[in-house]
């Protein structure tokens, strides 16, 4: 199965640890990140020890949904990846994964987020990869305010 995929960078104006710590402060994800209303992060006792991520997203119209997914790559702070493991029923795509590289830059850190998906309705591939793109850019928008906010 083929998944569509949206991928943006931006240089951001922090070191790649610090960077690396703000992006993975749960309190914070959501003033920068638009696909996030709320996330929490959990070990889960299961054979591999895995980290369990359940998001609240947002829809449309205020509506949310949710979902759980699961680390396929943690390598700080160069790169992490997460894939869904199953979602709620209004949730917007069969398949889902969202991965983050961090390279040092200059005085700041280049950073390539980059979401690979498989919407539930395939004819609405070309909609859902503007929706995300837009979303990924304006995240990115936020994250660098905060970054320069901090390294004022």
């Amino acid at each position: 199965i083929r998944m569509a995929k949206v991928a943006q960078s931006a240089h951001i104006p922090l070191a790649p640890a610090r960077l690396w710590a703000l992006m993975r402060d749960l309190e914070r994800r959501p003033q920068w990140d638009r696909s996030v209303c709320e996330l929490t992060r959990e070990a889960r006792l299961v054979p591999n020890g895995a980290t369990i991520l359940q998001y609240t997203a947002p829809l449309a119209l205020g509506l949310t949904w949710r979902w759980e997914g699961e680390y396929v790559t943690f390598d700080p702070p160069a790169r992490s990846s997460v894939r869904m493991l199953r979602g709620s029923a209004l949730r917007p795509f069969l398949q889902l994964a969202g991965s983050w590289t961090l390279r040092p830059d200059g005085q700041g850190t280049l950073l390539r987020i980059s979401v690979q998906f498989e919407p539930r309705l395939r004819l609405l591939e070309a909609p859902v990869a503007r929706r995300v793109s837009k979303i990924t850019s304006d995240s990115l928008v936020r994250l660098g305010r905060l970054a320069a906010d901090m390294s004022a």
